[in-house]
C-alpha cells in the first residue's frame, strides 16, 4: 500500500474476499486521479501503479475500472494540543465541510500524529484520537485556543 501511495495513488486499500472453489484471497483497490488535460501524465502514473501491483503480488491479471466518480468534502487542518497540559503534544486534525457550510461535517484526527503521541506517552491510540477530536471541537467553537 505504501508503494502505491508513494507512486501517486490517491488512496489504496485491501479487503479479504473468497474466490472460486472457496479459496481465500485479497482484493487490492487503488484510486488514481484522471490527470485532467495531461493524459500522458495519467498514463505514466497508471503504468507505474500496474508495475507495482504485478511486481509485488502474485496476480496474473488486473481489472481496471475507469471514470469512477469521487465525492469529497472541502478540507482544512487545525492543530490542537492533547494530553497532560504540562506535557501536551500537538496533533493535526482534518476538518471536513460541505460546500458553503460554516460548520464542520467531519472532524478526524491525523492517524500518524496520534500514533506517535500514543507511542511516546503510552496512552492508547483511541484515547489520543478522541482527545484530539474533542480539542478540535472546542477550538472550532471558540472555547479553547
Amino acid at each position: 500500500m505504501n508503494q502505491l501511495l508513494a507512486a501517486g495513488a490517491v488512496d489504496a486499500w485491501v479487503h479479504p474476499i473468497v474466490m472460486k472453489k472457496g479459496r481465500s484471497a485479497h482484493c487490492i483497490n487503488c484510486l488514481i486521479l484522471d490527470g485532467g488535460e495531461n493524459d500522458h501524465k495519467k498514463q505514466k502514473l497508471e503504468g507505474e501503479i500496474l508495475q507495482i501491483l504485478f511486481r509485488e503480488t502474485s496476480t496474473l491479471g488486473i481489472r481496471i475500472q475507469r471514470n469512477i466518480e469521487r465525492a469529497a468534502l472541502s478540507r482544512s487542518f487545525i492543530s490542537v494540543k492533547v494530553g497532560d497540559p504540562s506535557a501536551s503534544r500537538t496533533v493535526k486534525v482534518k476538518i471536513g465541510r460541505m460546500i458553503g457550510a460554516s460548520e464542520a461535517s467531519t472532524i478526524s484526527a491525523e492517524y500518524e500524529d496520534c500514533r506517535a503521541v500514543a507511542e511516546i506517552t503510552g496512552v492508547p491510540l483511541k484515547v489520543v484520537m478522541d482527545q484530539a477530536v474533542d480539542a478540535a471541537r472546542l477550538k472550532l467553537a471558540g472555547l479553547e485556543n
